[in-house]
């Protein structure tokens, strides 16, 4: 069962009921058909003059997409290639167009991305710290590979716990040699550890910090360094 968040009724969480939405994380939409019909209805009314101007300005684009929708079994998939080939040379124009959109429609593109971190809250943190490593790994010309499965890989490989303390905190994505010192971001080189722990560590040499912490254990240090594919002392740094 799902709650609507318009109108507030249950019902069974069903195509029947609610429509498929990928972003969110049980896959249909927050608000019922019937509430998702009339927000519809109430906006191209509202904004009957920039649709038709869309409709219009997109004449093209639309065919193209209508074509795929409508096409006939065993030419649907040439339509749809059709369709990526067009997507791929008019590359930069699409980009304008949507730009333009984007700033014609400031305040729906914010509504909409309010929702939307609201609900991927977590994608979006992961989203805002994979951004930063990456501009950091650039600046330096270092790997920068890392993807969110990666990441939710070597929090699994470490069951959820900090690397260094074993804590089952909130998990951080730690630069296990310092960016700093030429840390790359890649699956190589990046840790599950809690704010605590990252905070503590900043760009200090790992053999250093671990030794002098109270929590210090032998048995991580190895796991880390095997993990790590550390080898006669030296970290394996390499692009994925």
């Amino acid at each position: 069962m799902k709650k609507c968040s318009k109108c507030g009724d249950t019902k069974p969480m069903e195509i029947e009921f609610f429509q498929p939405r990928k972003e969110n994380r049980d896959g249909f939409s927050g608000k019922c058909r019937k509430c998702m019909a009339e927000y519809n209805r109430k906006y191209r009314k509202k904004n009957i003059v920039a649709i038709k101007k869309h409709l219009k300005d997109n004449a093209v684009f639309i065919a193209a997409r209508e074509k795929v929708k409508r096409g006939r079994p065993g030419k649907r998939e040439i339509a749809s290639e059709n369709y990526k080939i067009y997507r791929v040379e008019n590359k930069s124009a699409i980009a304008a167009r949507n730009r333009i959109w984007a700033i014609e429609n400031k305040e729906h593109v914010s509504k909409i991305r309010k929702v939307y971190i609201h609900n991927n809250l977590e994608k979006f943190r992961i989203y805002c710290h994979n951004r930063r490593s990456k501009i950091r790994s650039k600046i330096r010309s270092l790997p920068h590979t890392l993807i969110i499965s990666q990441w939710k890989k070597i929090k699994m490989d470490f069951n959820e716990m900090c690397a260094y303390c074993g804590k089952s905190d909130k998990l951080t994505m730690e630069h296990f040699r310092p960016v700093t010192k030429l840390g790359e971001f890649t699956i190589n080189n990046i840790l599950p550890v809690c704010g605590s722990c990252n905070s503590s560590k900043q760009d200090e040499d790992f053999k250093t910090w671990y030794i002098k912490q109270d929590f210090y254990s032998k048995a991580r240090e190895s796991i880390v360094f095997k993990y790590l594919g550390y080898s006669n002392g030296i970290q394996q740094l390499s692009i994925m």
